[in-house]
């Protein structure tokens, strides 16, 4: 699950990410195993290891310790300025049209970039 919260006056998108499902994998144990262990229920290994729950500290505490792992282990947590996502994102778009320039040499890219001016006057 992504939030997104300010920072210095920045948007940023925080991202925790849980590696359940590849350590469950590992010692080749089901969710249902898990969870029994656990004492939660299956529908609650599903979420987390879907992102979609996170777990208490409690229950991630016991899942570290389950697998003989840290939290650190268990969880990514990431962080990123919007306007890092936006500059990625021109980088993208950059490399896709010098691309298309390789592929289609005959297409005058030159009124295409007119084109894409007038349809997304905010983009520059």
């Amino acid at each position: 699950m992504a939030q997104k919260q300010l920072s210095k006056g920045k948007e940023v998108d925080q991202t925790l990410t849980c590696k359940l499902r590849k350590f469950r994998f590992v010692r080749k144990l089901t969710q249902q195993q898990l969870a029994a262990h656990l004492k939660v229920t299956r529908q609650t290994i599903l979420a987390i290891e879907n992102n979609q729950y996170y777990p208490s500290l409690l229950l991630a505490f016991k899942i570290a310790n389950y697998f003989h792992i840290s939290l650190e282990q268990l969880f990514t947590f990431t962080e990123q300025n919007k306007a890092e996502h936006i500059d990625e994102a021109l980088e993208f778009e950059q490399m896709v049209w010098d691309q298309l320039k390789k592929i289609h040499p005959e297409i005058n890219w030159d009124e295409e970039a007119r084109l894409k001016k007038q349809a997304f006057p905010n983009l520059e």
